[in-house]
């Protein structure tokens, strides 16, 4: 009865529990924004280990043949200029991040870009879209889709550049394989530069379409 009375005098005191009911509610509001932020960092997490989990298992540069589900990725409204530098892909990923900024999302992983099939064979990688994954917020039309089926995958470590050099070569080494890109070929960055920031340790992997 005393612990009753009490809190009924607490209450009053509150205009009958009139003036605490917003400051429970601002505290409901911010345990919802908490719950959602872990949620976002849980799936950022889980995303980066799937996607180190890959790169580990993955022999690098070494032209292999994977069955591959069908994938959805995000792009940017606007295909990117200067990709083939690493100071056009830094300038790329500043502005992929300010969208993301603005738009109040956490990007996952992974990231990289997407080239069109003619220009990846005809080595034009100056120009392409850059992805991430798919989320709720993803607008229908910045959503890309490619079918499951046979995909050549390769792996390598090593500065943008180097990366570059490394792409423009594949489809001479597919044409060796005796395999035709059918989609667009999208380069991943498997979660090292995320980690690390040293670009120089940037490990992608490339997943290009094919029939044989």
């Amino acid at each position: 009865m005393r612990h009753a009375a009490e809190g009924h005098a607490r209450l009053s005191r509150h205009g009958g529990g009139g003036g605490i009911l917003p400051l429970l509610e601002e505290k409901a509001r911010r345990l919802a924004d908490e719950r959602h932020r872990l949620a976002e960092r849980e799936a950022l997490v889980a995303s980066l280990l799937h996607v180190v989990r890959e790169a580990q298992a993955t022999e690098p540069d070494r032209l292999l043949l994977r069955e591959m589900p069908a994938a959805r990725w995000e792009v940017l409204p606007q295909p990117l200029q200067g990709l083939d530098t690493e100071a056009g892909m830094a300038q790329a990923s500043a502005l992929f991040m300010e969208s993301c900024r603005r738009a109040a999302r956490t990007p996952g992983l992974p990231t990289g870009i997407a080239y069109r099939k003619e220009d990846f064979l005809a080595g034009r990688l100056a120009e392409g879209e850059l992805f991430a994954p798919v989320d709720a917020a993803t607008p229908p039309e910045r959503l890309r889709e490619s079918r499951p089926g046979l995909y050549a995958v390769y792996a390598h470590r090593g500065a943008w550049e180097e990366q570059i050099a490394c792409w423009r070569a594949l489809p001479a080494l597919l044409r060796e394989a005796g395999l035709r890109p059918t989609g667009p070929a999208r380069m991943l960055e498997m979660g090292s530069y995320a980690l690390t920031g040293n670009s120089a340790e940037c490990v992608m992997h490339c997943h290009i379409p094919v029939v044989s």
